[in-house]
């Protein structure tokens, strides 16, 4: 099954079909002459909405207001994470609200998808997107995604995420030095070595 093509122009009128034409389907097809030039009429005013917005769609009038959190990164042995959702309605009530997992690997249990606030247990290594979902009083909803990377530090046998540090007086392995912690290294070296010299 194939589509029409959408053109972004405006078509000045609809074809009404005549008692002679014949059945013809396919691109071009007299068939398919009225929704063609709908599809292309919905394709301009589409994109002269987009232009007049920024590239963005307005929200659908009285969808409810939702938010998934911030974006989380956790570190094996941790395998669990706290997802806490909101949900708002200017015009109507919130009646249900849900998350589910739009990507990801494994089996990731979400203990209490039909609540505002679950955590999510097995997480496994790797990067997962959570959707929240509410829906009000007038069957309208609105969604909101939440990223969870499960990322392993780094330390000196493998790869992987690396804490930075200002600290110029630490012994860690599984932390990098920041630019700013080499400079005040060399000021403190620069120090001890000057004061050495009035020493002597």
């Amino acid at each position: 099954m194939n589509n029409l093509r959408e053109e972004s122009i405006w078509e000045e009128g609809i074809y009404q079909l005549e008692r002679r034409d014949k059945v013809k389907g396919g691109p071009g097809g007299i068939s398919n002459r009225q929704a063609q030039q709908l599809a292309n009429r919905t394709r301009f005013l589409l994109d002269m909405i987009l232009a007049l917005n920024g590239g963005v769609l307005p929200p659908v009038p009285g969808a409810p207001t939702v938010g998934a959190g911030d974006n989380q990164l956790i570190h094996p042995p941790v395998s669990t994470v706290t997802l806490t959702g909101t949900a708002t309605s200017e015009s109507g009530v919130i009646v249900s609200h849900y998350w589910s997992m739009v990507s990801g690997h494994g089996s990731p249990v979400i203990v209490n998808p039909e609540l505002m606030t679950t955590q999510v247990t097995g997480l496994e290594l790797g990067v997962y997107v959570f959707r929240f979902t509410a829906t009000d009083d007038s069957e309208r909803s609105a969604s909101a995604d939440v990223i969870v990377w499960v990322l392993p530090l780094a330390d000196l046998t493998r790869q992987g995420i690396t804490q930075l540090s200002n600290a110029i007086d630490s012994y860690a392995e599984d932390m990098a030095a920041t630019p700013k912690s080499l400079d005040n290294l060399r000021q403190h070296i620069k120090k001890l070595i000057e004061e050495a010299e009035g020493e002597k």
